[in-house]
């Protein structure tokens, strides 16, 4: 001690840290869009992105998503690969080249479960690749991963 100056260390009450202080930030609400040509599939996809307090836009094939994410420019795709019109990889190589599209992530959520189909996905693009039957618990964790 020095010029009357204590070594004791004091504390501003207000700078005390409260744990409430670091829980999580609530999800802000997106559009997600799911293009699949079985309503079960996009029934399935909408009630668990709307739980996770996202926005779901929904198209029954690619004709219908391309124009979806043209217009209401979605922040994430979940995108079937085998539809009737135009399959999934056409869906992301007009997207793809399309500059107000190009950036909107797309995940595939397919039954196409050969290492190759899962190559061509993310070699047009994709961030990810999910098989069919669609798991609930890793449809939720990986559109997480992303929305963040």
């Amino acid at each position: 001690m020095t010029n009357g100056t204590s070594d004791v260390l004091t504390f501003n009450s207000e700078a005390i840290l409260n744990p409430a202080d670091f829980e999580e930030a609530p999800v802000r609400r997106r559009k997600i869009l799911a293009v699949d040509d079985h309503p079960s599939n996009l029934k399935l996809i909408d009630r668990i992105v709307s739980q996770m307090g996202h926005e779901v836009l929904l198209a029954n094939n690619g004709i219908e998503g391309i124009d979806l994410a043209r217009s209401e420019h979605p922040a994430l795709i979940l995108l079937d690969v085998m539809m009737p019109d135009i399959d999934g990889y056409e869906v992301t190589r007009q997207l793809k080249e399309n500059p107000n599209t190009a950036d909107i992530p797309i995940i595939f959520v397919t039954a196409k479960d050969q290492i190759e189909d899962k190559i061509t996905a993310i070699e047009l693009g994709a961030v990810d690749y999910i098989t069919k039957p669609i798991d609930k618990e890793e449809l939720r964790v990986r559109v997480a991963i992303i929305m963040e």
